[in-house]
């Protein structure tokens, strides 16, 4: 359904996005009933069913590392990384590496390894909210570390 001629020039964030698009069209001509109220009940449909699914990623990736006691919020905001990329790595998947990282470099130097691997793993939710809200994403994501009762260390992260 998506023209494979425009591929190329979509980045894979927004390729997940169009995907989920297509996916939500289809079920409104399968429906029989596209008119604007159904169409703003299927996306409302959609975006709740998208915003439990990266919840529940960003919960498997921090159980897989071992983090737990992460605000609702904060996990939606880490799930919404699976689609982004910068420099061509994805970022939830960045976050998980640099967050094993971060453990064992404390752990080697003697520092508390359990709050370098949160801080890590949590340290670029920012990009997240940078398309709709002002600020760098280092300046947005200390506000909502903040903001759900994340340790210092985590916010200054």
């Amino acid at each position: 359904m998506i023209d494979d001629t425009l591929m190329p020039l979509l980045s894979p964030a927004l390729i997940h996005y169009a995907e989920r698009l297509q996916r939500l069209l289809l079920r409104l001509l399968l429906d029989g009933r596209v008119h604007p109220s159904r169409i703003e009940e299927v996306v409302e449909k959609v975006r709740k069913e998208l915003d439990q699914t990266l919840k529940e990623e960003a919960e498997r990736v921090a159980f897989s590392l071992g983090i737990s006691d992460i605000h609702p919020e904060i996990l939606k905001l880490v799930g919404k990384l699976k689609f982004r990329t910068s420099y061509g790595q994805n970022n939830l998947l960045h976050a998980q590496e640099v967050a094993n990282l971060a453990a064992m470099m404390a752990a080697e130097i003697g520092i508390d390894a359990k709050l370098a691997k949160r801080a890590a793993f949590l340290h670029d939710i920012g990009k997240s909210l940078t398309h709709e809200n002002e600020g760098t994403h280092p300046q947005l994501g200390a506000e909502a570390a903040r903001k759900y009762g994340e340790p210092e260390g985590v916010i200054n992260a």
